[in-house]
C-alpha cells in the first residue's frame, strides 16, 4: 500500500466515525457517547453509587459550555475525569455544575494529561481527591503533586495518589495541613524525606504501598503525632531505632512483604499506644523479638504475625505483653513452642497456631491461658493432645484441630472444657472409639456443644452421648467416615440437629418395624435432619422399611427429617444406579438365613407383598420357617425342577410352575390356601380340571389345543377369563390367541371347514400346477427334450425311428470362409464322437461333377448340417447344398437339415429367400450357445454309425468351449 492509499483509508475511517458519532446534545441522559464540537468524543456514564463519569476516549480536552446537561434521578455526589486534558483557564466547578453534580465532593482525576492547577479547583469543595496515573498496562505517568492546586483546596481531608511516579520533596505536602488521610501507593517511591510529612499534623492515617522503599529513617514520620494508622506495604530491609517514636499517638501498624531479618524491640521504641501489631508476607524468614518487659508496648492487643516463614519464637518473645487479646502465627514454620511462651499472655483470648509444623505441644503451654475463648490448631501434624493440655482453658468455646495426624482421643484430654461449644476434629485418623465394647465418645461431657466437626475421619459409629447428652447440638459433620449401618436408634437425636452423614459407607438405614406404624401427637415436634445422601446403598427390605417410613403421615412428628437428595441404589447389579426415591419397592427384598429355610430352597422376604418366597429345587419335605415379620402373611413357593407329584406341606399362597416342560399338572392335592397358580411356558396342551378353583391363573406360553377334540377344556377356559391374568396373552398350538374364540361349538364347524378348503385348495393348485407344465412344455419343449435326453431320463426321447441305411451320419454344407470353424472344430468333434461325417474336402473324388457330388453326399447322409454364415449365403455352391438336402427332406416328410448359425441371422433383404423362410419357422443352433453341443447331438442321430448305443450328451468341454466368439 503507497501513501496515497494509507491516506485514503484514514480518511475514511475518519469519516466513518464522524457518521456513528453523533454530535452531543443540549441535555440528555446518561450513558451517552457522543462527541463535542472541539471534536473530543466522550462518554457520559453514571452509577448507583452516585458516581458521574466523563472519560474523553481520545484523550482530547473540553469546556464546560460544550458539555451537555445531564438529566439523572439522584445527584452526584462523586464525579471521575478519565484520560481528558483539563480545559484551560476554566474551573471544574462549572463542569460539575453541568454534569448535575455540583455538590459533589469527591474528584477523581485518572490519567491526566495537564497540571492540576489552582484555577481548576476554584469553587469546588471536595473533601476527597484522587489522582490516578496510568492503567497498569500502561506505563506509569510522570506525575507531581499539584502543591498550589492542593493548598487552594482547604476542605480536603482525603488525598490519594495511584499509579504515578512521584519525587517527594519537603514541599511536596505543604499547605494541605489540614489531611486527615494520605494514601501515596504504586507511585515509584523509592525513599522518603525526612521533613516530607511535617505539616500533617492532623493526619490520622498514612498508607505506603507497593512503593520500592527499602529503608526507614529516625525522623521520618516527624509531624504526625496524631497519625493513628500505619501501612507499609513496601521490602523493607531495616528500621532505625525509635523510627517511629514520632508517631507517639500510633494505634495500628501494619508491614507486608517486608525484607527483614529481625523486627526488634527497638524499632518499636515508645509506641506506647500502639494496639495492633500486623506483619504479613515476608519475602525472606523473620525473627521476632517483642521483649515487653521494659513495658514499651503496654496497650498491644494483637499480634498478627502471619506468612513469615517464622520457625522458632524464644521463650520470651512475648515476655510483659499482658493486654494481649489476639495472637495469630498462622502460615509460618514453627515446629516447637517453648512452654513458657504464652505465660505472660493472661488476657489473651484467640489464639491461631494454625498452618504451622507443630508435632506435639508441652503440657504446660496453656497454663496461663484463664480467659482463652478461641483455639485454632488447624493443619499441623499434631499425633496427640496431652492429658491435660486444656484443663487450664475453661473458657474455651472454639477449639479447631483440622488437618492434623490425631488417631485416638481420651476423655481426659477434654477435661475442664465445660463451656467448649465448637469442636472441629475434621481430616484426621480419629475413631473415637476408646474400647471396642463402649458406645460413649470422649466428647461426652462437653454438653454444651453446638457444633461439631468429624468428617474425613475413621469413625464407624453414631455414639449414645451424641443422641442423648449432647442436647445443645445444631450441626454434626460425619462425612467421608466409615460408618456402614445407621441403626434405629442412631437416627433419632434429643437435640434439634442436622447430621451430615454423607459420603460414608451406609449400606441400609434398619427401621424398627414399630416405627413404621406408629402414631403420636401432632403437639410432638420432629428432632433435627439427617443428611444421607451420597452412600453406596444396598436396596433391600431394610430399604423398603426406610421408603415406607418416609410415605408415612406421621412421619414427620416421630423421625428426623432424612434428606435422600440424590441417593442411589448401589448393589443388587439389578437395581444399580437407581434413585431411592424412584426404586419399585415391588423390587426390595431380603434373603432368610440358610438355617432357617427348607433344604435346596432359598428363601426371601418381599415386605411390599408381605410375602416370603421360597425357590426350591423341588417341594420342601419340611420348612423350618423363621418367624414372620409383622404383616408377612403369604408364602410363594416356586420349583425349578418339574415335580412328580404335588405334596405340599406348606400354605402356599402363590405356587410358580414355570419353564418346567410340563405336559401334564402333577398329581396331587392343590393347597387349599392357594391364590395364584402360575403355568407360563410349559407344553400344556390342555387345562384339565384346573379352570374350576378360585385361584388366579397364568397361562401365557402354553401350546393349547384348540380344536373339536378338546372342546369342552376351551369352553371351561372361556368361562373363566375373569381368573386367567394373562388371557391377552394365552395363545393356541398355532399361535391363535385364545381371546379371539368367541365360541367354543364353533371350533368342529371351523374344522370342518378347514378340510374342505384344504381340499378345494389343493385341486386349485393341482390345476394351476397342470396349466403351467403345459405352458411351459409348448413354450420350452426343445430345451426340455434336449435336457432330459442328456440325463437319459425318458427313453422315448433317445430313439431315432427307422431310417434307411445310410453311408454317413451327416453330410456337412458349409462356406469355404468358415473353414477354421468346421475343420478345425466341428468335425474332429463329432467324429470323436463315433459320427461318420462326409465332407466335401475330404469324400468328394475328382473328376465328377460338383452337382453330381452334391446329390450323392445329401443321399447317403442320414442328416445334412449346414453351417449358416454371412460366408455361406455369398456362396452360390453353398445355397445349392441347403436346397438339395431341403428338398429330398420335403420328399420323405422328415427332418433331415440341421442348421448350425454362425454370426446373426440372414438380414431381410437376404438374396435366398428360401433360406430366410427356412430359419424363420424352424429351429437351429447358435454356435456359442450354452447348449451348443447338447441341442446339436439331440438334433443328429442318436446312434452313429460309429457306436453300438446312443451316445451321451456330455460336452467335451475339456478341449473345447461350447461359447465360441465368431
Amino acid at each position: 500500500m503507497n501513501i496515497r492509499d494509507a491516506v485514503r483509508v484514514v480518511a475514511l475511517l475518519a469519516l466513518a466515525t464522524c457518521v456513528t458519532t453523533e454530535m452531543c446534545p443540549a441535555t440528555t441522559r446518561v450513558p451517552v457517547t457522543c462527541s463535542l464540537q472541539s471534536g473530543t468524543e466522550i462518554e457520559l456514564s453514571w452509577s448507583i453509587r452516585e458516581y458521574i463519569t466523563v472519560e474523553c476516549l481520545d484523550n482530547g480536552t473540553f469546556s464546560c459550555a460544550e458539555l451537555p446537561k445531564l438529566s439523572i434521578p439522584v445527584l452526584p455526589t462523586r464525579v471521575m475525569i478519565d484520560n481528558c486534558v483539563l480545559p484551560t483557564y476554566e474551573s471544574l466547578s462549572c463542569t460539575f455544575q453541568a454534569l448535575g453534580a455540583s455538590g459533589a465532593t469527591l474528584l477523581t482525576l485518572r490519567g491526566p494529561h495537564s497540571f492540576l492547577k489552582p484555577e481548576h479547583v476554584q469553587g469546588l469543595h471536595l473533601s476527597t481527591l484522587n489522582l490516578k496515573g496510568s492503567t497498569f498496562d500502561e506505563p506509569y505517568t510522570p506525575l507531581e503533586l499539584p502543591t498550589s492546586a492542593l493548598a487552594a483546596l482547604s476542605s480536603l481531608q482525603k488525598l490519594v495518589v495511584t499509579n504515578a511516579r512521584l519525587n517527594l520533596s519537603p514541599d511536596s505536602l505543604a499547605g494541605v495541613s489540614q489531611l486527615k488521610h494520605l494514601e501515596l501507593s504504586s507511585s515509584d517511591i523509592t525513599g522518603l524525606n525526612q521533613s516530607v510529612f511535617r505539616e500533617l499534623k492532623s493526619l490520622l492515617t498514612l498508607s505506603l504501598w507497593g512503593n520500592d522503599l527499602r529503608e526507614l529513617q529516625s525522623g521520618t514520620f516527624d509531624g504526625l503525632q496524631s497519625l493513628q494508622s500505619l501501612e507499609l506495604f513496601d521490602p523493607l530491609q531495616s528500621l532505625d531505632e525509635g523510627v517511629f517514636a514520632a508517631a507517639e499517638n500510633l494505634r495500628e501498624l501494619r508491614l507486608e512483604n517486608i525484607e527483614l531479618d529481625e523486627l526488634s524491640q527497638a524499632a518499636l521504641r515508645d509506641l506506647n499506644e500502639l494496639e495492633e501489631l500486623i506483619i504479613l508476607e515476608a519475602r525472606r524468614p523473620l525473627k521476632v523479638g517483642l521483649r515487653a518487659k521494659d513495658k514499651s508496648l503496654p496497650k498491644l492487643r494483637v499480634v498478627r504475625i502471619e506468612r513469615c516463614g517464622l520457625e522458632t519464637l524464644p521463650g520470651d518473645a512475648l515476655a510483659g505483653a499482658r493486654a494481649l487479646q489476639t495472637l495469630s502465627l498462622s502460615h509460618n514454620a514453627i515446629e516447637t513452642l517453648p512452654s513458657e511462651f504464652l505465660t505472660d499472655l493472661t488476657d489473651l483470648r484467640a489464639l491461631n497456631l494454625s498452618h504451622n509444623a507443630l508435632r506435639s505441644l508441652e503440657p504446660a503451654l496453656f497454663q496461663s491461658l484463664l480467659h482463652l475463648e478461641d483455639l485454632k490448631l488447624d493443619h499441623n501434624r499434631l499425633e496427640v493432645l496431652s492429658g491435660a493440655l486444656f484443663e487450664p482453658v475453661p473458657a474455651l468455646r472454639v477449639l479447631s484441630a483440622r488437618n492434623n495426624d490425631l488417631r485416638a482421643l481420651w476423655s481426659t484430654e477434654f477435661r475442664g472444657l465445660g463451656e467448649l461449644q465448637k469442636l472441629d476434629l475434621a481430616h484426621n485418623q480419629l475413631t473415637l472409639s476408646e474400647s471396642p465394647e463402649t458406645s460413649i465418645s470422649p466428647l461426652h461431657a462437653q454438653t454444651k456443644l453446638r457444633q461439631l466437626g468429624l468428617g474425613h475421619n475413621n469413625i464407624t459409629q453414631v455414639f449414645d452421648d451424641w443422641r442423648n447428652s449432647l442436647l445443645h447440638l445444631e450441626l454434626l459433620d460425619l462425612r467421608y467416615n466409615q460408618i456402614e449401618v445407621l441403626e434405629d436408634p442412631d437416627t433419632n437425636f434429643l437435640s434439634n440437629v442436622t447430621v451430615d452423614f454423607r459420603f460414608n459407607r451406609i449400606s441400609m438405614i434398619k427401621i424398627e418395624e414399630e416405627n413404621q406404624y406408629a402414631r403420636v401427637s401432632p403437639k410432638d415436634t420432629r428432632k433435627g435432619t439427617l443428611l444421607i445422601g451420597e452412600n453406596p446403598f444396598h436396596c433391600d427390605c431394610h430399604t423398603f422399611r426406610l421408603l415406607r417410613l418416609l410415605a408415612n403421615s406421621s412421619y414427620e412428628y416421630i423421625h428426623p427429617a432424612i434428606k435422600l437428595d440424590a441417593a442411589v441404589c448401589a448393589t443388587p447389579p439389578t437395581l444399580t444406579g437407581i434413585k431411592l426415591r424412584e426404586v419399585p419397592l415391588d423390587k426390595l427384598t431380603c434373603e432368610l438365613p440358610a438355617s432357617k429355610c427348607p433344604l435346596n430352597c432359598n428363601c426371601t422376604s418381599r415386605p411390599a407383598r408381605n410375602t416370603v418366597e421360597l425357590d426350591c429345587i423341588e417341594p420342601p419335605a419340611t420348612a423350618p420357617m423363621p418367624d414372620p415379620p409383622k404383616d408377612f402373611n403369604r408364602i410363594a413357593l416356586r420349583l425349578r425342577r418339574a415335580p412328580l407329584t404335588l405334596n405340599l406341606t406348606l400354605p402356599v399362597h402363590d405356587l410358580q410352575l414355570t419353564n418346567l416342560g410340563l405336559t401334564e399338572f402333577p398329581p396331587g392335592p392343590i393347597p387349599t390356601q392357594l391364590e395364584l397358580l402360575d403355568l407360563r411356558n410349559n407344553l400344556l396342551t390342555e387345562i384339565s380340571g384346573l379352570a374350576s378353583g378360585d385361584y388366579k391363573l397364568r397361562l401365557a406360553g402354553n401350546p393349547l389345543a384348540c380344536d373339536c377334540a378338546h372342546h369342552d377344556s376351551i369352553n371351561a377356559l372361556l368361562l373363566s377369563i375373569n381368573r386367567i391374568e394373562d388371557w391377552n396373552n394365552v395363545t393356541c398350538a398355532g399361535g391363535r390367541y385364545l381371546k379371539h374364540i368367541k365360541d367354543a361349538d364353533g371350533l368342529c364347524a371351523e374344522i370342518r371347514a378347514t378340510w374342505a378348503a384344504s381340499i378345494g385348495g389343493a385341486l386349485a393348485s393341482l390345476g394351476l400346477i397342470a396349466v403351467v407344465v403345459t405352458v411351459t412344455w409348448l413354450r420350452y419343449q426343445n430345451e426340455i427334450k434336449v435336457y432330459l435326453f442328456a440325463r437319459g431320463w425318458c427313453g422315448c426321447l433317445t430313439k431315432s425311428g427307422k431310417e434307411a441305411p445310410a453311408k454317413y451320419d451327416v453330410f456337412v454344407s458349409f462356406s469355404h470362409e468358415d473353414e477354421e470353424v468346421v475343420v478345425h472344430k466341428l468335425v474332429p468333434e463329432l467324429e470323436q464322437r463315433g459320427y461318420r461325417l462326409c465332407v466335401h474336402y475330404r469324400d468328394w473324388a475328382p473328376g465328377e461333377a460338383i452337382t453330381e457330388h452334391l446329390s450323392r453326399s445329401v443321399r447317403e447322409a442320414r442328416r445334412t448340417l449346414v453351417v449358416v454364415s454371412r460366408g455361406f449365403l455369398r456362396s452360390e455352391w453353398a445355397r445349392a447344398e441347403f436346397r438339395e438336402a431341403h428338398a429330398r427332406a420335403l420328399r420323405e416328410g422328415r427332418s433331415r437339415v440341421i442348421v448350425v448359425l454362425l454370426g446373426e441371422l440372414p438380414a431381410a433383404d437376404s438374396e435366398d429367400d428360401e433360406l430366410r423362410a427356412y430359419l424363420r419357422t424352424n429351429t437351429y443352433v447358435a454356435w456359442g450357445d450354452a447348449w451348443f453341443w447338447r441341442k446339436l447331438q439331440y438334433a443328429l442321430p442318436h446312434q452313429p454309425l460309429g457306436l453300438q448305443e446312443d451316445v451321451p450328451l456330455v460336452p467335451l468341454s475339456s478341449r473345447h468351449s461350447d461359447k465360441l466368439q465368431i
